[in-house]
């Protein structure tokens, strides 16, 4: 860009007249606006995501977690429960039997 901003020799301007080099410093400068534009756009849009992330998206990950580790500690604990009703009657039934 500096360079044809300046006249300098480039392999692409070696063949391009004068009117096709100022088309292309339009080209390239109205694309480094835009790539400016873009830039700004993206930091709007990342404050969106940060935002979003630490005020919906954590919390409500973290609920679903919460309530999925409850429930499975509440079928371990049905599960022991289970367990240990069946050991108490083995227990009781081997009692019995050498009494």
């Amino acid at each position: 860009m500096a360079k044809l901003d300046a006249g300098k020799f480039t392999l692409k301007s070696m063949f391009s007249s004068k009117n096709a080099k100022a088309k292309l410093i339009g080209k390239v400068q109205s694309e480094i606006c835009q790539l400016e534009r873009d830039i700004e756009n993206w930091e709007v849009v990342k404050r969106f995501l940060i935002v979003y992330i630490a005020e919906i998206a954590i919390p409500e990950y973290s609920a679903k977690k919460v309530a999925k580790y409850i429930q499975a500690m509440a079928g371990f604990s049905n599960d022991e429960i289970l367990n240990s009703r069946a050991q108490k009657f083995c227990w009781q039934d081997f009692y019995g039997l050498i009494k």
